[in-house]
């Protein structure tokens, strides 16, 4: 560990050390958590495979299927037929504090997850010409609090985490680096599977 840094809105940035495979290191331990996910550049030495980002352990998350969104929070579910997009926006404005533009990095936390093409049934007619044989939902969105970014030009390795967390993210206990010199407290269980039909 090298630095610790914190912004007025409670945004601390931990830098790690950096090798070009740290994410898939990082990663390879949660991939069975649920709402764990990597967004791989694929490590190619390409202009546009500069970041890699890391998440795991959503504040919230938001999962659509036809008219109906489930909105899983600490154990607890509600449903609403809202505008899912809408639903989403409301949600990053109650738990993350909003956010200057941060040039050197692509995020700092907020919505990762996956937007379907039948999610668009919600807003435009389109043909029904597919048969629904998959249990992929509409939309499956988690609300993170923190990531680990990997810039591949820079050669940094990045953790960054809101003030608001109330327990260390697991890949500060994975890193080996000692959890009481960062600015949260260490309350983690580790468990790892992007999986959003089980809500």
């Amino acid at each position: 560990m090298t630095a610790i840094t914190s912004s007025p809105a409670a945004l601390s940035r931990i830098d790690l050390d950096y090798t070009p495979d740290a994410l898939l290191h990082y990663f390879a331990p949660l991939v069975q958590q649920p709402w764990a996910m990597l967004l791989y550049s694929g490590g190619a030495n390409h202009h546009h495979n500069r970041f890699d980002i890391l998440v795991a352990q959503p504040l919230l998350t938001l999962t659509t299927r036809g008219q109906q969104t489930a909105i899983a929070e600490n154990g607890h579910v509600r449903y609403s037929e809202q505008d899912p997009l809408r639903l989403v926006q409301a949600e990053l404005s109650r738990l993350l504090p909003t956010m200057s533009e941060q040039a050197d990095t692509p995020f700092c936390g907020g919505a990762v997850g996956l937007w379907g093409y039948d999610l668009g049934r919600r807003f435009e007619t389109l043909p029904e010409q597919a048969d629904a044989d998959l249990s992929t939902p509409d939309m499956a969105v988690g609300i993170y609090d923190w990531a680990l970014i990997a810039d591949h030009r820079l050669k940094r390795l990045t953790l960054i985490v809101h003030g608001r967390r109330s327990s260390t993210p697991c890949v500060v206990e994975l890193s080996g680096q000692n959890a009481a010199a960062f600015s949260f407290p260490v309350n983690v269980i580790l468990a790892s599977q992007f999986n959003p039909g089980r809500i």
